[in-house]
């Protein structure tokens, strides 16, 4: 069952709030986009002729207009919570006449859609806003097929980062950041939803962010070994972060059976 709380609520609405102001900016566009990151996620994903793939909190649509042009033959369906993003993807796959392509908005937590109703789904640099992680693997669970996949490809805490100094550094853009987490502990999630670890590949991402008083108080707080770990400089009113991102791709079993906790 969805839990829709007020505490959840919030944190959507930080991030859709967030998202509002950001999708239309071209330094956004550009940072998100990596071709190379593209092709590697989609290598993951096996598409079959016919089949239903959603792409979740697919802004922009990166994901969903590559599936969509690259695969004719299958229906994708991109959820965001963000409506007027939802809107502009809508005309867009309109005017290219992506008749395999639809978009909607959902709450940022329950999935509006059937049980076993898609072969697949993916969803890129969005897992850590999901403010009930657990409640968000058992959904993708609940949607997916027998023997069908997730990809989720997110950026990830170093497991090294003992004072948790990314997370940190992350919650200060006040966008509904909840969590960047290590690579065992997402596995241990969707294992505990059901899922077994298919594949992975590894890569990074880098991206700024503005060297003020916030930022710099953070700094200033960590060992200099901790902010090496993310390759942290300071270019003069910008301060540049690297995180490495884990692109896993999860299986729900042919034979169905109960989650976990």
């Amino acid at each position: 069952m969805c839990n829709n709380h007020h505490d959840t609520q919030e944190v959507v609405k930080k991030a859709r709030e967030g998202f509002s102001k950001s999708w239309l900016n071209p330094v956004y566009s550009q940072l998100i986009s990596d071709a190379e990151h593209l092709a590697n996620i989609l290598d993951l994903c096996e598409m079959v002729p016919g089949q239903r793939y959603l792409d979740i909190g697919t802004g922009n649509g990166y994901i969903a207009f590559e599936v969509a042009h690259r695969h004719p033959e299958v229906l994708v369906t991109g959820i965001d919570i963000v409506e007027e993003v939802i809107e502009a993807n809508t005309r867009k796959a309109q005017e290219n006449d992506e008749k395999n392509l639809v978009f909607a908005t959902f709450d940022g937590i329950c999935y509006p859609f059937s049980d076993n109703l898609f072969r697949g789904a993916m969803s890129r640099y969005a897992f850590h806003h999901f403010p009930l992680p657990d409640l968000a693997a058992r959904e993708i669970y609940r949607v997916l097929e027998p023997g069908g996949f997730c990809v989720i490809a997110d950026p990830m805490a170093d497991p090294a980062d003992e004072v948790d100094f990314v997370n940190r550094f992350a919650a200060l853009r006040d966008d509904g950041h909840v969590r960047y987490y290590r690579k065992s502990v997402l596995v241990d999630l969707f294992e505990k939803a059901g899922f077994t670890e298919h594949r992975s590949f590894s890569s990074a991402i880098t991206f700024p962010r503005p060297n003020d008083a916030r930022y710099k108080q953070v700094l200033d707080q960590t060992a200099g070994c901790i902010l090496d770990l993310y390759r942290i400089r300071v270019e003069g009113e910008q301060i540049y972060i690297t995180v490495q991102v884990m692109n896993i791709c999860f299986v729900k079993p042919a034979t169905a059976i109960v989650p976990k906790g």
